[in-house]
């Protein structure tokens, strides 16, 4: 064990990494501490790390003034003002604490350094004995905070002695504590609670490793503090039973901070591919706080590589764009896949950068995303797997031209052009929309052979499942409540009709679709940003369709615009047909002037070829 000042540089093994060792003292008195470098391979290692926000509050801004002095091994430094509030509350009156923390542990004017011990913290945090999650200083509200937590806490431990179908009768009159035998919560209590849990904390980019990885957790705010493993508790109590009065917003913070606090090692499905993993994670914590984009990416590397080293090391010379285009690139190709075009389609929540920053194929991981505007629906809040619904391409892998600079804007993949956007539902409503009305006199839809009415509900409501013309009851399975039953639509009379469709169009509106026509006869929904033009692709190992656009004569390739869902090429039929070379159905209609039923012989002949997107 070797004593090193502060201004030393470690050495660059990969192993070595400095602890702090706070002296004791009262809660006022000056801190004193000094460095003591170890190696991550020792047996004997116990220490504590921090894991902190360098500001505290809801709302509050990454940044902190560094003012705060600390003696570190009789060098005056300083650190920013929320450690140092940590730290004094963490002193012990009696003996030393061994912490780490890594505004002190790791030297951030070393660049060389940074690298190193920025690739080994998720390492660090697996290895403590503890991590203290501090949430910052208490105010009037933070005793009935934790005093609510731990009453849910109790309550959850209560009801997992007790019978289901009991729970749930009562839960028709009661609250979930009441249930429980105990007192109940009010409004208040639970938005103070609420409030606590949406800290910035719980918005910063680094804290998901640091916490998931965790042996052990303790949450402290001031002088209060709760095992981790309570939250937890309180929180799967909440998502299982439901919580009074908790509204959506409280809701995505209780089911963010259970993310935040369940153990990596508790979720069997990652360990398997680092690729994976890190997509997952990037996917669950986009949109992150940090004073550095790079961040974003650098604080999953732990947890994509289950607390061990990485598959990369970080590089803070590298700029954020180069970052963001070789992780956007290796994952498409250690996974196989292109789940990762679906983090483009949807609209980002608050834009924070200028327009066409990045290639139009990779992801801007700096922004959250309204999650209604994906069409896969299925939020990854907990960093997990993403279930397919659908299987465009059926089971095929991405078909990427593999080579070349791997910073490169450009993305070369093999695709099947299958038909080009000819016209688009107008802004407002359908009502004044004719090519759409023309389209719907087919008395079938021919992609699928459904008859029209129900093809129709079936797009608007993203129902691939098959048909069966015998069962006359058929109800589809969509997400517009309303319209949910076919044989009620198909015999209501215009006014019902309208109603519904108003349902549908306010449903498109809010998750930011649109319905589009082809050439070629198809129909599905688009997001927005979809013109008159845009080219349909199926791209192996994606789950849905794609549209592309041409760049103008200046400048060559595709820029990708999103996934849409086609009616009747979801479960791999268009793959069909280009393996198949299959003709159109011979008993598709063609005699109305709708413009849309333009099928000869031979039309849906599907070949691939070689794509560029920009």
């Amino acid at each position: 064990m070797v004593r090193q000042k502060y201004a030393a540089p470690l050495p660059l093994d990969g192993l070595s990494f400095r602890i702090a060792i706070l002296s004791p003292g009262s809660l006022d008195d000056i801190l004193h501490m000094t460095l003591e470098v170890r190696s991550l391979e020792e047996s004997d290692l116990d220490y504590e790390a921090i894991s902190y926000c360098w500001s505290q509050g809801i709302g509050d801004t990454i940044e902190d003034t560094w003012d705060f002095e600390v003696k570190c091994d009789e060098v005056t430094i300083k650190v920013p003002r929320n450690l140092g509030r940590a730290l004094r509350r963490l002193r012990y009156r009696d003996r030393q604490r061994r912490l780490w923390m890594d505004s002190i542990c790791i030297n951030q004017q070393n660049v060389e350094e940074k690298n190193c011990q920025v690739a080994r913290m998720g390492r660090i945090f697996a290895t403590a004995t503890r991590v203290v999650v501090w949430l910052g200083e208490q105010d009037e509200n933070t005793a009935s905070a934790y005093g609510t937590i731990r009453l849910l806490n109790k309550a959850a431990s209560i009801l997992a002695k007790q019978d289901e179908a009991v729970i749930w009768r009562r839960l028709l009159t009661k609250q979930v504590s009441e249930v429980a035998g105990l007192w109940p919560v009010t409004r208040n209590e639970i938005q103070v609670m609420a409030d606590l849990l949406q800290r910035a904390w719980f918005e910063r980019a680094w804290v998901y490793q640091e916490s998931v990885l965790a042996r052990e957790i303790v949450v402290k705010t001031g002088s209060f503090e709760i095992p981790g493993s309570s939250i937890v508790s309180m929180a799967e109590c909440g998502r299982q039973y439901g919580m009074s009065y908790i509204g959506s917003k409280n809701a995505f913070a209780l089911d963010r901070t259970y993310a935040m606090f369940l153990p990596l090692k508790g979720r069997p499905d990652f360990g398997c591919n680092f690729w994976q993993d890190l997509f997952w994670a990037l996917r669950a914590r986009r949109g992150s706080k940090t004073s550095d984009p790079r961040d974003i990416i650098y604080s999953l590397l732990g947890v994509a590589a289950g607390g061990m080293l990485s598959a990369f090391v970080p590089n803070y010379d590298r700029s954020w764009q180069q970052l963001y285009i070789f992780v956007a690139k290796k994952i498409i190709e250690e996974t196989h896949n292109l789940d990762i075009l679906g983090e483009l389609t949807a609209v980002p929540t608050d834009c924070i950068c200028a327009p066409k920053a990045l290639p139009s194929w990779v992801p801007d991981w700096r922004v959250a995303l309204d999650e209604a505007a994906k069409f896969s629906i299925i939020s990854n809040i907990e960093g997990g797997p993403k279930p397919r619904i659908f299987y465009s391409t059926g089971l095929s892998a991405v078909s990427l031209n593999v080579g070349g600079d791997q910073f490169s804007s450009e993305l070369r993949l093999h695709g099947i052009h299958v038909d080009v956007v000819e016209s688009i539902q107008p802004s407002g409503c359908w009502t004044k929309w004719k090519e759409f009305h023309q389209f719907l006199t087919e008395t079938i839809y021919w992609p699928t052979q459904e008859p029209m009415p129900l093809a129709r509900l079936k797009m608007l409501n993203f129902d691939e499942w098959h048909w069966n013309p015998n069962n006359p009851d058929y109800v589809p399975k969509g997400v517009v409540e309303c319209v949910k039953d076919y044989g009620k639509y198909l015999r209501g009379g215009k006014e019902e009709k309208k109603e519904a469709d108003l349902a549908i169009m306010s449903e498109l509106t809010r998750s930011r679709r649109k319905v589009i026509l082809t050439s070629r006869g198809f129909f599905g929904v688009a997001p927005q940003t979809a013109n008159v033009g845009d080219n349909l692709y199926l791209l192996p190992g994606s789950e849905f369709p794609v549209l592309l656009r041409r760049y103008q004569k200046e400048k060559i390739g595709n820029e990708f615009i999103g996934e849409c869902y086609i009616h009747g090429l979801m479960n791999g039929q268009g793959m069909k047909m280009a393996c198949e070379r299959d003709n159109p159905p011979n008993n598709f209609s063609a005699d109305n002037d709708s413009g849309f039923s333009k099928f000869r012989e031979g039309e849906m002949c599907l070949v691939t070829e070689e794509i560029l997107i920009c």
